[in-house]
């Protein structure tokens, strides 16, 4: 019995050997992936297994830190992950469908590979939803820290940053981005908006906020990973 992946064939007799290397040059897309997790299921490969999860989580890493852009794989990352027990992946995937600019429902399972990616289910739809109700409301939160009254005698100013209002209509549900570049105009902080005490603490605080943000993703989504 073979089973096709993509340019890979796998016998039962023999389940460990590729009788092509493609992949030693360029990675599964997305289709290849589920079928090796399938294979790896069935002929209970393990190493098939951890090489599809190693692959994915390049895709959806869990350091927040890495935010490429919006992968148009996301909701297909959703499928495989709760299929297929990979709960690493999923606050990213999550995360990229939350932060997808407005689309009919149709478009958010688009694939460019296949043209039809399995939708999500009706409780991962519920998730998503209040995924994005969290983290529209985190901005909330954001603008809480960064407008600060000094408590020092000599300052004694309300602070705030211009540029917040302009970022928040950038990334209405992207939070962490939000954050992001928020931090980067730190010299500007330091400057007649913020004094040199106020723009340390603010920074402290985002960086706190974002690491908070992205830990509470896992309890919205419904993971503990």
């Amino acid at each position: 019995m073979h089973i096709k992946l993509g340019h890979m064939d796998i016998d039962n007799n023999n389940p460990y050997r590729l009788l092509c290397s493609d992949f030693a040059h360029k990675p599964p897309d997305m289709n290849t992936l589920s079928q090796i997790l399938e294979a790896s299921n069935f002929f209970r490969m393990s190493r098939y297994r951890e090489y599809a999860v190693q692959v994915l989580e390049g895709l959806f890493p869990k350091a927040f830190r890495r935010l490429p852009e919006v992968s148009p794989h996301a909701a297909r990352a959703v499928d495989l992950g709760r299929t297929f027990h990979i709960d690493t992946i999923l606050p990213h995937a999550f995360y990229d469908l939350a932060r997808i600019p407005p689309q009919a429902p149709e478009d958010i399972t688009h694939d460019a590979e296949d043209n039809l990616v399995p939708k999500i289910s009706i409780k991962d739809m519920q998730f998503l939803l209040h995924l994005q109700k969290r983290l529209s409301m985190a901005w909330d939160d954001i603008m809480a820290k960064t407008e600060t009254k000094c408590n020092r005698v000599e300052c004694s100013s309300t602070h705030r940053l211009p540029a917040l209002l302009s970022i928040k209509q950038r990334y209405p549900l992207d939070p962490l981005l939000g954050i992001n570049e928020l931090l980067k105009i730190k010299l500007t902080m330091k400057g007649p908006a913020y004094c040199e005490v106020a723009s340390n603490r603010v920074q402290a605080d985002l960086k706190t906020l974002r690491t908070q943000i992205w830990c509470n993703i896992r309890k919205w989504i419904g993971v503990d990973v």
